[in-house]
């Protein structure tokens, strides 16, 4: 192993490739299936999928009712 850091001349302690390590999030065909459920269902707000996300939550942060968004601008308006 080397003293040196990879930046100088060092042995990279990574030696994946670059992209592979920045590509995020990691979707996979369940996670696609799971979206286009919900999405072929047609009632997308008050999914059960949604509401037991938003009773997570809530329980999660100790709070009586939340309501999940889009974005952080939806949140907002």
């Amino acid at each position: 192993m080397s003293t040196n850091p990879a930046i100088l001349d060092g042995t990279p302690a990574i030696t994946c490739d670059h992209d592979e390590v920045y590509r995020w999030p990691i979707i996979d065909a369940r996670d696609e299936e799971a979206v286009l459920g919900i999405l072929r269902d047609g009632n997308v707000s008050t999914h059960p999928v949604i509401r037991s996300l938003e009773a997570d939550y809530a329980n999660f942060t100790g709070r009586r009712h939340t309501l999940a968004h889009n974005n952080g601008t939806a949140a907002l308006l």
